[in-house]
């Protein structure tokens, strides 16, 4: 008998909550969707409550984002990352660059309101350093950079917190 080995994903269908199954040893393309009771019939509803717990720390009071091909790659294309790469690019494949654009585009996809990056400009170019900074100054929540680029910090933080020598200081940008 097939053993469950995590919830990874769910979706509704009609008024049912269906849980995407990642079975022992098998590989992504055997996952199956299965009902509640199902789970409880194989002894991991727990699974599925603990998923929705994450889910719904996660969104809050917002609503879940559709996780289809279609609102992924309309996502990734706001941070600068193409069709192609969304759907036929495995990550290992991605460069440095697209990578931190990637990790950008995932801190984003649950409509966070805080927010929290360390050297978040290292890989990037210009142009894109430029969007994320216009990116920052738009978006209404808070966040928190660890950043050794002056300039970027200067461009998107009203308060700078300098830790130097085991003291914090802290000054406006």
């Amino acid at each position: 008998m097939k053993e469950v080995e995590a919830i990874v994903n769910r979706q509704f269908n009609g008024k049912e909550c269906l849980y995407e199954v990642k079975w022992r040893d098998l590989g992504p393309a055997d996952n199956s969707f299965e009902t509640r009771n199902r789970l409880k019939s194989l002894g991991v509803e727990h699974l599925a409550t603990h998923f929705d717990v994450l889910l719904g720390a996660a969104w809050g009071d917002a609503p879940e984002r559709p996780l289809t091909d279609k609102e992924v790659c309309r996502h990734l294309q706001d941070f600068g990352l193409s069709k192609d790469v969304a759907s036929n690019r495995q990550i290992s494949m991605l460069s440095s660059g697209q990578k931190t654009k990637l990790m950008m585009a995932a801190s984003f996809w649950t409509r966070p309101h805080i927010l929290c990056f360390d050297e978040p400009t290292n890989y990037l170019d210009l142009e894109t350093i430029e969007a994320f900074e216009q990116a920052l100054r738009n978006f209404k929540g808070g966040f928190v950079i660890v950043s050794h680029h002056e300039k970027f910090v200067s461009a998107v933080c009203d308060e700078v917190w300098e830790v130097a020598d085991g003291k914090v200081t802290v000054r406006p940008s």
